[in-house]
C-alpha cells in the first residue's frame, strides 16, 4: 500500500494544490493532503484521497500512519512558507528520501 502514497504538507496553497494534482492525476499516487481545515475542499477536489487539518487533527503523524497501515508515506513534500518542525517527517516511511530546498 505504501508504495504509491504521497503526503503533502501545505496541500492547499498555490504550489501545494498543484503538487496534489500532479501526484494524483499525472503520476497515479494516492495523496494525503495536510493543511488548515479551510483548505479541505480545494485539496480533495485537486485529487487527495485523504485530508488532515493541522488545526483539527490532534496528531497528524498518527492520522497518516493510520491510513497507511502504520507504514507512512513513500514520498513527502513540504510546501509551506513557515518553518516546520522536522518531526513532521515522521509521516514518511523509513525508506523515503528527504531533501530540503
Amino acid at each position: 500500500m505504501v508504495a504509491n502514497v504521497f503526503s503533502n504538507l501545505g496541500a492547499g496553497g498555490g504550489l501545494g494544490h498543484l503538487a496534489v494534482q500532479i501526484a494524483a492525476r499525472a503520476m497515479g499516487y494516492r495523496v494525503i493532503g495536510i493543511d488548515h481545515s479551510s483548505k479541505k475542499d480545494l485539496v480533495t477536489k485537486s485529487g487527495a484521497e485523504h485530508f488532515f487539518g493541522i488545526d483539527t487533527e490532534d496528531d497528524v503523524v498518527k492520522a497518516v500512519m493510520g491510513v497507511t497501515g502504520g507504514v507512512g508515506a513513500r514520498a513527502a513534500i513540504v510546501v509551506v512558507s513557515i518553518n516546520v518542525p522536522l518531526s513532521i517527517c515522521n509521516i514518511s516511511s523509513p525508506d523515503c528520501q528527504q531533501s530540503r530546498y
